[in-house]
C-alpha cells in the first residue's frame, strides 16, 4: 500500500504537467484558424508579399489572441535574427502540435525559401480547416465526456464515505481506518481512480 500511494503521489506533478499540455493544445488549436486568418488578410493587402514585413504587421496590431499569440511573436523574432528559416518554422511547428500547424509551417517554408505567393495555399489551408471544424468540435465534446468520466469516480467515493461517516462516524471510522481489508478496499478505489484519470490524459493527447 505504501508503495503504490507513493507512486501515485509521485505522478501527480507528471499528470498535472501533462493535464495542463493537453488543455493548452487544444486551446492553441481553437485558435489557429483565427490566426491564420488574420496572417492571410494581411497578407493578401501587402503589397510586396513578403512574409517577414506581414508577419511582423501581424504581431505589432496584436490582434491574434493567447494563447497562440506568443509562437507567432517567437517566429518573428527567429525568422528575423536567422537567414535559414527552417529551425524557427521547426520550432514554430513543434510548439503548435498539431498537423495543421505544420501544413502553415510548410506554406511558409515554401514561400520563404521560394520567394513565390502563398495566397491560394493559404486560402486552401483555411478552407479545409474549416471543414475540419465540425469535427473539433465532436472531438472537443468528446473531451469533456472523457474529463467528466475521470472526476465522477472521486465525487462518488466522497458522497459514499460522506454518507457513513455522518450516519454510523465510530463504525465508519473503524472499517477504513482501522480494519486492514477497510484500507485496502480504499486502497483499490483510489488505484482505481488513478488509472482512469491516466488513461483519460492518454486518451486525450491521442485525440490531439
Amino acid at each position: 500500500g505504501i508503495i503504490v500511494l507513493g507512486v501515485m503521489f509521485g505522478s501527480l506533478p507528471y499528470i498535472w504537467l501533462r493535464f495542463k499540455l493537453t488543455g493548452l493544445h487544444m486551446r492553441i488549436r481553437l485558435e489557429l484558424l483565427s490566426a491564420i486568418e488574420i496572417f492571410y488578410q494581411a497578407y493578401v493587402l501587402a503589397p510586396h508579399k513578403n512574409i517577414r514585413s506581414v508577419l511582423h504587421a501581424v504581431v505589432q496590431a496584436g490582434r491574434i489572441q493567447y494563447p497562440a499569440r506568443p509562437l507567432f511573436e517567437q517566429l518573428y523574432r527567429n525568422l528575423a535574427i536567422a537567414p535559414d528559416p527552417d529551425e524557427g518554422l521547426r520550432i514554430f511547428s513543434f510548439a503548435l502540435g498539431s498537423i495543421w500547424g505544420d501544413y502553415f509551417a510548410n506554406i511558409l517554408r515554401y514561400g520563404l525559401l521560394e520567394g513565390l505567393d502563398i495566397t491560394g495555399n493559404l486560402q486552401e489551408l483555411i478552407e479545409d480547416m474549416r471543414k475540419a471544424k465540425r469535427i473539433d468540435q465532436m472531438e472537443r465534446n468528446r473531451l469533456l465526456e472523457i474529463r467528466i468520466a475521470n472526476f465522477t469516480p472521486i465525487f462518488f467515493l466522497a458522497v459514499f464515505l460522506g454518507i457513513n461517516f455522518r450516519l454510523n462516524p465510530t463504525a465508519a471510522y473503524h472499517y477504513y481506518v482501522l480494519d486492514e481489508a477497510g484500507r485496502d478496499m480504499l486502497l483499490d478505489s483510489l488505484l482505481l481512480i488513478f488509472a482512469s484519470f491516466v488513461m483519460g490524459i492518454f486518451l486525450s493527447m491521442k485525440r490531439l
